[in-house]
């Protein structure tokens, strides 16, 4: 491939870099419990799925009116990038932009889940160089810090910047509100810092393809459950790993709280 057909600066994009947390160990695991191969492949899959692939479902099921056809389109160009346990996916300096990478994050994070893995990330605005599969600037590595120095627990922190755009909508943005929406998908944590909220309603509705409470119920249930687990194994164990599901506990009992009509018990913290 000639040196011409790549991109010659950097762009001012939104960009996520999420962590699978306790992958390696899940890893060495398959290697004495083959049953869990199939498990792993499928991880693989939902993180290696491309971009556009998934804003093309969320299209077809009638979702995310607030984008244009012209976004659909300008998308495809920008894959997911996955290395090791790392994910890379970015998004166009533009709110819509911002909304569909809060989605595909939103979907990896609950699919994962379902798979009984746990991830942490951190998002942000900056330059970043993204053509295909090749990605590195600035921005990668600013979430990078934010994931490996902020998040902490298993949450998705999303900058400052990132919250100042949001703040600062162009007036194409202002007269859809998208700016109002992307708001709606936050969280604002004890420590001052905001994260994506993919247990919400509004997320998982987007996941499902549609605003199921007898599904949504169900895959809280089941999320519930695995919380539990967690808190149960690691308590005598690992006290570090135990504060971090607590947190995951607290933030799952925030949620589900503020919907009585789930009737879903709160976790014991």
């Amino acid at each position: 491939m000639s040196l011409d057909t790549f991109l010659h600066d950097y762009e001012q994009r939104f960009i996520a870099f999420i962590d699978i947390l306790g992958f390696s160990s899940f890893v060495r695991k398959t290697q004495m419990d083959k049953t869990l191969i199939p498990t792993l492949c499928e991880a693989l899959r939902i993180v290696g799925g491309k971009f556009s692939d998934r804003v093309e479902g969320f299209r077809e099921q009638g979702e995310n009116k607030l984008l244009s056809q012209d976004f659909y389109e300008k998308v495809r160009k920008y894959p997911t990038v996955v290395f090791s346990d790392s994910i890379v996916l970015t998004g166009d300096n533009n709110l819509n932009g911002l909304f569909v990478l809060f989605l595909n994050v939103s979907a990896i994070a609950l699919n994962l889940l379902k798979l009984r893995l746990f991830v942490r990330g951190g998002i942000t605005i900056g330059p970043t160089y993204h053509d295909g599969s090749v990605i590195f600037g600035p921005a990668l590595i600013n979430a990078y810090e934010i994931e490996n120095g902020l998040a902490i627990y298993p949450r998705i922190v999303v900058s400052d910047a990132v919250i100042k755009r949001i703040n600062s909508p162009n007036h194409d943005e202002y007269a859809c509100r998208i700016d109002e929406v992307c708001r709606s998908l936050l969280r604002h944590d004890f420590d001052g810092l905001y994260y994506l909220n993919f247990l919400s309603g509004e997320l998982m509705g987007h996941w499902m393809m549609g605003l199921d409470e007898n599904r949504r119920r169900e895959e809280l249930e089941g999320f519930r459950a695995l919380i539990e687990e967690h808190l149960n194994k690691q308590m005598n164990v690992d006290l570090r790993l135990h504060v971090k599901f607590r947190w995951f506990a607290s933030y799952f009992n925030a949620v589900t709280g503020v919907d009585e009509d789930l009737g879903i018990s709160p976790i014991e913290v």
